[in-house]
């Protein structure tokens, strides 16, 4: 129990020695090595010393500007690329993809998604306003205000009370997604066969390639979107020769 206490802000090296604050932070002892040995080759991470136990430098593999905390080939999105033989792969030459029979995957997966649409709207109107103008309206005060005007429309009430398979769900398809025509919704859908959320281009010669596409922030959010991603999308697949390589990876942020 505290009976009275004055809050301090004091600076680090009147706590920790160096030493002992890297191994604080890293919640565990650091290996060191004196200045000219080397290190296993087996660490991640080690304190280099001085002849007189005097920190002289810190060394960690670890990236220091992280933005992705695992990724993997395929992971998630497995065997999505379709090879022109019929074998479902996640790495392969731009030449071998199977681009007519995806997009014909593609349509007739919008053709399947639109009719369950039609089927929980059913013969109510299909005129609600999207987010996107809610959010604009300035008539409409707090973001509170605009999310239950948007979600207490009727059509949208009528869509989630019918979503018997959670369609309309937070992984799923964006209720604005059907302001449009069937038609509208099946080009759509099928104009990025094999297309993902960004490209990483190996080949421009850069340290780490030249990166293209949205920016993506925690839970899936955007930074930043990309205009007219999935022509672009097609226009840098249909861009390289037909022997590079195209791999899928699957980043969690």
């Amino acid at each position: 129990m505290f009976i009275q206490w004055h809050q301090k802000d004091v600076p680090c090296t009147e706590v920790f020695e160096l030493q002992q604050f890297i191994n604080w932070y890293n919640e565990k002892v650091t290996p060191t090595v004196l200045t000219g040995e080397k290190p296993d080759e087996s660490w991640t991470e080690w304190i280099e010393l001085d002849a007189d136990g005097k920190v002289v430098d810190y060394f960690t593999t670890t990236n220091p500007n992280p933005k992705y905390d695992w990724y993997e080939i395929g992971g998630r999105w497995k065997n999505m690329l379709l090879r022109l033989d019929g074998r479902k792969v996640d790495s392969c030459p731009i030449g071998e993809l199977d681009f007519e029979t995806e997009i014909n995957r593609l349509k007739t997966e919008a053709n399947r998604v639109y009719d369950y649409f039609e089927k929980c709207i059913g013969d109510a109107s299909r005129t609600w306003r999207s987010w996107a103008d809610v959010w604009s309206d300035e008539s409409i005060g707090s973001v509170n205000d605009k999310r239950n005007f948007y979600h207490n429309q009727d059509a949208i009430l009528l869509m989630k009370a019918n979503d018997t398979d959670n369609l309309f769900c937070i992984f799923g398809h964006e209720f604005d997604e059907f302001l449009v025509s069937r038609e509208e919704f099946l080009a759509k859908k099928s104009a990025n066969p094999f297309g993902t959320y960004c490209f990483l281009d190996a080949t421009s010669g850069d340290e780490i390639g030249d990166w293209t596409g949205s920016e993506c922030g925690m839970f899936g959010q955007d930074i930043r979107k990309e205009e007219d991603w999935e022509n672009k999308n097609q226009a840098l697949l249909k861009s390289f020769p037909s022997d590079y390589i195209i791999t899928i990876v699957d980043c969690h942020i």
